[in-house]
């Protein structure tokens, strides 16, 4: 394990750590508070050895005190000395438990040995420490007597510095105390928790779930603890990261075989309450999101939860097909306004694995598969009961699902063997319930997918059906007058003609696709009094107009023909007949109106109706849509109170007169 995984195993295990450390700290006050305090008497005893008057007498001596020192410092602490002191003070102490409280320590080649008793009371303390002096040095002069009364003694021992009470307590005081239980804490608590994760088995991450399962890890399912009350995530809340999660499960299950695509899929468990039941219907619909076609089959015929789920019935189903009483057709449900089938579990029977097993079971699916592009069976799990190996064989492979923690390692193994024994592949594995905080979080973006909104796509462009054109007629065809079905176009202030509106952009209206002007002689003649426009010259003088406003047209010898009853100039065709003209000269092709704004271009063979004694038109009004595919279009209605105003002849707006009206 590296440094990251002891601290990713400290994270998980902090409770165990906090509660060891708690512990440390609550011992280490209450031994502070319980045992009472201690006080310390020194002592300090010297050890001396008697040598000639000689340099080399009294190197020897010193020698023989630095031996000596060492044999001192554990005949201090001996019973022999404890059970003098007793004597001596009279203590119910036992020896035993008095020399624990008497320590001697000497310092390396140094005839000097320290004498520290530790009591409760700090006079008892010196008075013990003093005693244990006495003893100690006629103890001393006891074994170093020598045989000779008259000789010198060798070694002696004498106090140099006696105790004194002490002032101060020598234990430790509280931070001290607290410090020492909170290191002892924290060294209990770590140790245990590195014991408490080696001893789980539980799957934790994605890496141990692949290791143990030998398959590919397809999606990551965070928790969500509004999951009971709205299961259907990818619908009720697309936004969120649980809902992205089973996209991203669709997407990398579109993925697991590219050149075979996997159609009929089994979803299972090793053990009940792993989440797969709320997986497969999710991912039912993202698949139907994408536009695939999907079923969904609850196979689960012991603990059936996917219709509930759904809000469908099960009165007849799965276990109708397979025994005979209805065919799928006739049970299959669609969800979600069509979105995706169902075909719910039906009454439950008493054998679900030999139904499953059947080979009803197995002609279902297959008829079935020509039908969809995925077929999603929501199975019971695979250590409890045999329902999924059954009906695995059948179909194109199976998806594990396993909960965070909850799973443990032998669960999986046990299950993917299950699945090998009937030769049933296993494309993936699902991490369920996967927490959305904590070192193995999977929520790690909330705020990416809460920051997008959902945005809804235009709506298509309406199509605008082309209006037809009429087809050029030969020039030897005949053909009869045309009688005005409405006004013409109105002409703007600067004296050219208003193109017409086709499909948006107005563009002139003629037989060959370019409107020409109406001069007669480069110039654009004002229109006669009873507002109809006089025809081209012949010879480029232009004739007098008639007092009814209408004239003939003119003939190939250059006389003029009677006017027309339709008030419109005809010209003789090549062949002798008449035909309806524009003013200027053109053959009139009628063309289909176009709606612009509410306002209908008028046919070009419409007769043009002036506005005044000027010659400009007021631009019609029409109270109904034009309809193209109507024979009789709605006739126009004139507006008198909102007309454009127009130059007359003499440089000011006049109103239409009353002759122009009429008309």
């Amino acid at each position: 394990m590296t440094i990251q995984d002891y601290l990713r195993v400290l994270r998980e295990q902090w409770l165990v750590v906090l509660l060891a450390v708690v512990l440390g700290l609550a011992g280490a006050a209450a031994a502070f508070f319980v045992r009472p305090p201690e006080y310390t008497a020194r002592l300090t005893m010297y050890v001396s050895s008697q040598g000639g008057d000689s340099a080399s007498a009294a190197y020897q001596g010193a020698q023989l005190s630095q031996q000596r020192v060492t044999s001192y410092v554990e005949l201090v602490t001996s019973l022999r000395v404890s059970e003098e002191v007793a004597q001596q003070l009279q203590l119910t102490e036992s020896p035993e438990a008095l020399s624990k409280q008497i320590t001697a320590t000497s310092a390396l080649d140094s005839v000097l040995i320290d004498v520290a008793v530790v009591d409760a009371d700090p006079a008892r303390a010196a008075e013990l420490a003093n005693t244990v002096g006495e003893v100690f040095t006629g103890l001393v002069d006891e074994l170093e007597r020598p045989v000779d009364p008259a000789a010198p003694q060798a070694v002696a021992v004498r106090v140099v510095q006696p105790a004194a009470p002490p002032s101060t307590p020598s234990s430790t005081g509280l931070p001290v105390t607290l410090a020492l239980g909170l290191l002892a804490g924290l060294a209990v608590g770590v140790g245990g928790a590195l014991a408490r994760n080696a001893l789980d088995t539980s799957v934790k991450s994605p890496e141990m779930l692949r290791d143990a399962a030998g398959a590919p890890n397809l999606g990551t399912i965070a928790h969500d603890a509004q999951v009971p009350k709205r299961p259907l995530t990818v619908h009720e809340d697309p936004q969120s990261p649980r809902a992205e999660a089973f996209r991203q499960l669709r997407t990398n299950l579109q993925f697991v075989d590219v050149d075979n695509p996997n159609k009929v899929l089994v979803v299972t468990s090793a053990m009940p309450s792993e989440g797969k039941t709320t997986t497969i219907v999710n991912l039912a619909i993202a698949l139907a999101s994408a536009g695939s076609r999907i079923l969904l089959i609850e196979a689960d015929l012991r603990r059936p939860k996917a219709a509930d789920l759904l809000g469908l019935e099960r009165t007849a189903g799965l276990t109708s097909v397979l025994s005979g009483r209805a065919a799928a057709e006739q049970v299959i449900q669609p969800w979600g306004g069509g979105m995706f089938d169902v075909l719910a579990s039906g009454p439950l029977p008493p054998n679900p694995s030999e139904l499953l097993a059947s080979r009803h079971m197995e002609e279902m699916l297959r008829e079935l598969r020509e039908h969809y592009d995925v077929i999603l069976i929501d199975t019971p799990p695979l250590l409890p009961v045999t329902d999924a190996a059954a009906v695995a064989p059948a179909t194109d492979g199976a998806i594990l699902a396993c909960r965070f923690k909850q799973t443990t390692r032998f669960q999986v193994e046990t299950a993917v063997q299950a699945l090998e024994a009937v030769s049933a592949p296993l494309l993936g594995t699902v991490f369920t319930m996967v927490p959305n905080s904590g070192p193995r979080a999977y929520a790690q973006y909330n705020s990416y997918y809460r920051s997008a909104q959902p945005i809804t796509p235009a709506a298509p462009p309406t199509p605008v059906a082309d209006t037809p054109r009429r087809a050029p007629e030969p020039t030897n065809a005949r053909r009869a007058p045309v009688a005005s079905t409405g006004p013409r176009p109105v002409a703007p202030l600067n004296g050219h003609r208003e193109p017409a509106v086709t499909n948006g952009h107005r563009e002139p209206v003629a037989t060959n696709g370019h409107r020409e002007p109406v001069p007669v002689n480069g110039h654009r003649e004002p229109a006669p009094v009873n507002g109809h426009r006089e025809p081209a010259p012949v010879n480029g003088h232009r004739e007098a107009a008639p007092t009814n406003g209408h004239h003939g047209p003119t003939s190939s010898n250059g006389h003029r023909e009677p006017a027309s009853t339709s008030g419109l100039r005809v010209v003789a065709s090549p062949n002798g007949h008449q035909e309806q003209a524009e003013p200027n000269g053109r053959r009139a092709v009628p063309v289909a109106p176009e709606n612009r704004g509410g306002r209908r271009a008028a046919p070009p063979n419409s007769r043009r109706e002036p506005s005044g004694t000027n010659g400009h038109h007021a631009p019609p009004e029409f109270e109904e849509p034009y309809d193209a595919d109507s024979a009789h279009p709605p006739l126009p209605r004139r507006n008198t109170h909102h007309r454009s105003p127009h130059p007359g002849t003499n440089g000011t707006f006049t109103r239409p007169s009353p002759t122009a009206r009429g008309r």
